[in-house]
């Protein structure tokens, strides 16, 4: 289950750096290409650390 949240985390990260960078690499040209792609993964694995660490405290509190 935990790989899935990742997994759905970096789905979302990836659909906003789509989203977004598509419009700002075309108004700054291809050198922002890099910038992009690495606020990307890090959007996708913060997201997916987020979903991760909230399905973990569910769990807990459905445990007590």
């Amino acid at each position: 289950m935990r790989l899935l949240l990742w997994l759905l985390g970096m789905a979302f990260g990836i659909a906003l750096g789509v989203a977004v960078g598509g419009s700002f690499v075309a108004e700054r040209g291809r050198k922002a290409l890099p910038f992009v792609v690495v606020l990307t993964l890090i959007t996708g694995v913060l997201i997916g650390w987020g979903l991760n660490g909230e399905f973990d405290a569910i769990q807990v509190n459905a445990q007590r």
